[in-house]
Order: structure tokens, then sequence, then C-alpha cells
């Protein structure tokens, strides 16, 4: 089977590459800003330099019977580049889709993400079957669902085969681009600058089991599912992390402290360029209290989730491998 894969250097595509090639006969197509990209090296895959929003290029690599499976996107914590996040979140995965449809492709694989999904305090989510870009204040978000909504529109109206995922926080080994807010928490814990834990929860997917998710895709389903884990508060997070790591870990500060002490931070990013770990802005989405109804996921694709101490554990130990410069592409 071939497979073109999107954003395929990044956090979440390297690893779906790698897991697709477990499969039997797999023919792994990867798109890459950057041919020599050191999370693709030594994989055995065909590599094709170029941008997702070159419709040109796209056209031109899409094919009938081939899987696509679209990761490319940029992930924003705020608003700085609401035009270049828009532009690749949603106008290129509209493009995208438009030249799936076009070629014929055997299966459109969309990984999507939660933030697509309008949310109210202490709600528990499901799958959406309705869209709310206006009301979500962040152009990440905002892409997610405009996007989000155009392929499953093409695939209600069945035009378009194919599949959305929504991941949650995805964290795991072989993130070599530090992509997120959750990989900078591994780094600075190993590096001892981790000064304080914070009152909050989020849900957390093991990225080789959302890797494993996505292979399933491919074969198995259509329509919407939410690729979500296990609801986890911020302490239990660094317990896990301090006890692989044999350290005592930091004090807890109470909410209003850790908020007070968010413009300090931000008055250091600022000056250094040094991106902020805690903002006042994440620091209250951690206590708007999100949940995820998992279970047509679980169920349908008959998902072992790993167990999260288990993932802890092997993620902070590919950090500490890569600190030390051993190997580990």
């Amino acid at each position: 089977m071939k497979y073109f894969v999107t954003g395929a250097t990044g956090f979440i595509g390297n690893n779906i590459v790698r897991e697709l090639l477990k499969e039997r006969e797999s023919e792994v197509i990867a798109l890459a800003r950057n041919k020599n990209d050191v999370s693709l090296q030594g994989l055995d895959i065909t590599i094709i330099q170029g941008d997702v929003c070159d419709v040109a290029l796209m056209d031109k690599i899409l094919e009938e019977e081939m899987i696509v499976v679209h990761v490319a996107g940029i992930v924003a914590l705020d608003n700085k580049d609401y035009d270049r996040v828009m532009k690749v979140n949603y106008e290129a995965t509209k493009d995208l889709v438009d030249l799936a449809i076009k070629n014929k492709v055997k299966k459109f694989v969309y990984v999507s993400s939660v933030e697509a999904i309008y949310k109210k305090k202490h709600s528990i989510s499901k799958e959406p079957v309705e869209f709310y870009p206006e009301k979500i204040k962040l152009a990440y978000g905002k892409s997610k669902a405009l996007s989000s909504r155009y392929v499953y529109d093409k695939i209600k109206n069945e035009e378009l085969n194919g599949i959305i995922l929504y991941p949650s926080a995805v964290f795991g080994p072989r993130d070599y681009k530090d992509t997120n807010n959750i990989t900078a928490i591994f780094k600075k814990a190993i590096d001892g600058k981790l000064l304080g834990i914070v009152k909050g929860s989020y849900n957390f997917i093991y990225i080789d089991d959302l890797s494993k998710l996505v292979v399933k895709a491919c074969k198995e389903n259509c329509g919407t599912y939410l690729a979500t884990g296990e609801e986890v508060s911020i302490e239990r997070l660094m317990t896990a992390i301090f006890k692989v790591l044999g350290k005592k870990k930091p004090r807890k500060y109470p909410l209003w402290l850790a908020k007070f002490g968010c413009f300090f931070v931000s008055l250091y990013s600022k000056i250094t360029g040094k991106q902020e770990l805690y903002t006042l802005a994440n620091i209250r989405y951690l206590n708007l209290g999100y949940q995820y109804d998992n279970h047509k996921m679980m169920n349908d694709f008959k998902m072992e989730l790993t167990n999260f101490e288990d993932a802890i554990k092997e993620t902070v130990d590919w950090y500490l491998a890569c600190k030390k410069d051993e190997n580990k592409v």
C-alpha cells in the first residue's frame, strides 16, 4: 500500500511514518521541507522536499489508490502569525482535500486536534457534528475548526472516503524539534530548570498509541473520532517524571501565585526571546475542566492505551539518552 504523509518531519508525523513502515509491503512517501531532516534519517522511505501549500506539487503527488495521512500544520499558542496559521492549517488542508477528491485517492486521514472543538467550561466533549470557528479566539483552534468542518462535510456528502482524528495533548519520544510545551516540560525537568507545579489538568495521549490509531484508521472505519487518552493532573504528570529521574519534584504553587508569577515570566520571555512554559492563558486553560469521551475510538478500533506512567518513563528515558548524545534516530 502506498501512503503519502504530510508534516512527516514533525513530532506526530515522523512517529506515524515509523508505524506505517511496520505494515507489510508499505511504501511511504513523506513530505518534508528539508530532505535531510534528522527525524527521517535511516528510514526506508521516499522523501519529497516541498511545501504543503504548493498546490501544483500536491496535485502531482496524489494518485488513485493512495492513502493520504495529512498531519502538516502550525501549532500556535497566540495570534501573532494568524495569517500564516490560517494558510497552512486551513487553506492548505482545503486544497489538499479537493485534490484528493479530484485524483480519487483511496482514503484521506486527517489528524486534526481537540482544539477544533468549541467547548464549554467543565464539559465532556464527544465527536463533533457542528463546528463553531467564530467562537474560537485563537488562530490555531479556529483554523482547525474550519479545516475539520470542510473535511467533515466532504465525508458526510460522500465525496471523500475519509476519517478525522482529534488528538488531545500528544507526548512521547522522538520530538526532534521541541514542538510543544509538553516537550519543554520534560526538558526543563531533566535539566533541573522546572521551578514549580501549578494546579490543573489536561487530557494526554501517548504518541505510540496515536500512531497505532492512525495506522488502524488507514484501514478501518470512516467519520470522526476523538483521539484522546487519560485526564491527568499536572501534579501527577510531574510526579511521574521526577520518579523516573529519581529526584524530588518541585513545589506546587497556589493558583493565584502562579497567575501573579506569569507577569514576570512573560517579561523575561520578551527580554530573552525564550518561549514561556506557563502563561496566564494556558494556566487558565488547565483549569477549565475540559474532558473528552473516547469510548467510540476505544470500541471501534479496539484500542489498548499504554499505561501513563510507563509512557512517561519511555519518554524521559529517550530524552535522557538524547542528552547523553546517544543515537535515538
